[in-house]
C-alpha cells in the first residue's frame, strides 16, 4: 500500500477523480462515391439525399436514407443504374415536349 509521500512521487494525488464519461453517437458507414450526397454527418439521426453523381446513371432506391441507432442506413442504401442509350433518349425527348 502507497502512503501520501508514494502517491505524490508518482504523480498521484490523495483525492479522487471523477472518471470523464463520452458518449459517442453511432456513425452508419459513408457512402459510396458514386452517390452525390447532401453532408458528410453519418451520425444516428442524420437524413441525407442522395443522387447519382455520374451523368448517364439513375438512381435505384430511395432518394433520401437515415442512420438508424444500430448506425445503418435505412432503407437500403440505392444504387446506380447506367441508362441505356434508348433510355437516354426517351428520357431526353420528354424534356422537350
Amino acid at each position: 500500500m502507497l502512503d501520501r509521500r508514494s502517491a505524490v512521487r508518482l504523480g498521484m494525488t490523495s483525492r479522487l477523480q471523477s472518471p470523464t464519461i463520452i458518449i459517442q453517437s453511432p456513425e452508419c458507414s459513408t457512402l459510396p462515391s458514386v452517390l452525390d450526397v447532401t453532408t458528410s454527418n453519418v451520425t444516428f439521426g442524420t437524413s441525407v439525399n442522395v443522387s447519382c453523381s455520374q451523368f448517364g446513371y439513375r438512381l435505384v432506391g430511395a432518394p433520401t436514407l437515415t442512420c438508424n441507432k444500430s448506425a445503418q442506413w435505412e432503407p437500403t442504401v440505392p444504387t446506380c443504374e447506367y441508362f441505356s442509350q434508348n433510355e437516354k433518349e426517351i428520357a431526353f425527348m420528354g424534356c422537350y415536349k
